[in-house]
């Protein structure tokens, strides 16, 4: 599978769920790639700036892996979509406090995560 016929289908903040909808896209005869899950394993502040772990499959299986996707995110109780739109096409936002911590070397404020939905363009704190 070249990198260029990759497709990202889901980012998440915390690698190891990355991992997991990996696997679980295994068991389902998916091929998949985690990527910038070592960024943000060594750098979590980063991952509102990166975008996350991100979960990648060929552009063939883009399809089944978002069914399952969806079946997982039903069984979640809907975690991960806009509360507007109700769609799964969401990504974590930039949080600028984050920022600060790369230029004061200290975090301004609590950390929360700012979700982004690329379906209707809803912002929401997590």
């Amino acid at each position: 599978m070249a990198a260029t016929d990759l497709v990202t289908v889901e980012t998440f903040a915390n690698p190891l769920d990355a991992h997991l909808v990996e696997l679980r896209f295994a068991s389902a005869g998916i091929p998949a790639a985690v990527l910038d899950d070592h960024i943000t394993t060594l750098q979590p502040l980063w991952v509102p700036m990166i975008g996350g772990a991100r979960v990648a499959v060929a552009a063939r299986d883009v399809d089944r892996a978002k069914r399952i996707l969806d079946r997982i995110a039903e069984s979640r109780g809907a975690v991960g979509r806009c509360p507007e739109c109700r769609s799964a096409d969401c990504r974590l936002g930039i949080r600028w406090g984050v920022l600060a911590v790369l230029f004061l070397g200290f975090p301004i404020g609590p950390f929360r995560a700012r979700s982004e939905c690329r379906a209707c363009g809803h912002r929401w704190w997590r």
